[in-house]
């Protein structure tokens, strides 16, 4: 995505998604979970946290691929 200037609209950075991947359905899925579980009882807040926990540090962490990529575009720029 390309983000300009207010004023001018020059060119000021280009900004990059993340790939793809299977992380957010598996949160969704565990998210899911959790809350279903804790309408039946509290504790499912506590186990349910621990795959979420998971699940989000796996979409969050950066691939290797994908650090390679900003690194070559913020070169570029």
């Amino acid at each position: 995505m390309l983000a300009t200037t207010l004023l001018d609209a020059k060119p000021h950075h280009r900004s990059t998604f993340a790939m793809p991947s299977i992380w957010p359905l598996i949160s969704a899925i565990t998210l899911t979970g959790l809350f279903v579980g804790s309408i039946f009882t509290p504790w499912a807040v506590v186990w349910g946290a621990l795959p979420l926990m998971f699940a989000l540090i796996g979409w969050f962490w950066p691939t290797q691929e994908e650090t390679e990529r900003h690194l070559a575009v913020e070169q570029r720029l």
